[in-house]
């Protein structure tokens, strides 16, 4: 999973300098398939990246989402234990 993330935050860091540099969102998913063939990231969640990167918005993936609390709180979080 952790391996999933890695790739995913690279792919979006990637896309973002190429949308700085004027790439369409096509030519960037062509560039992803051309390195990384049938794994490579989809057309759709490249397109949803690109979105906000146009738009002047700086995204890191971390940003708090406004459905989800900023902090979880559970029995096993306030105890310490795993």
């Amino acid at each position: 999973m952790a391996d999933v993330v890695v790739v995913r935050t690279r792919h979006r860091v990637v896309t973002e300098f190429l949308t700085a540099e004027g790439c369409s969102t096509t030519e960037i998913h062509r560039l992803f398939r051309s390195v990384y063939g049938e794994s490579a990231t989809d057309v759709s969640t490249v397109r949803h990246w690109v979105r906000p990167f146009e738009s002047g918005e700086k995204h890191n993936g971390y940003m708090p989402r406004r459905d989800r609390p900023a902090t979880a709180t559970n029995s096993r979080i306030v105890k310490g234990s795993c």
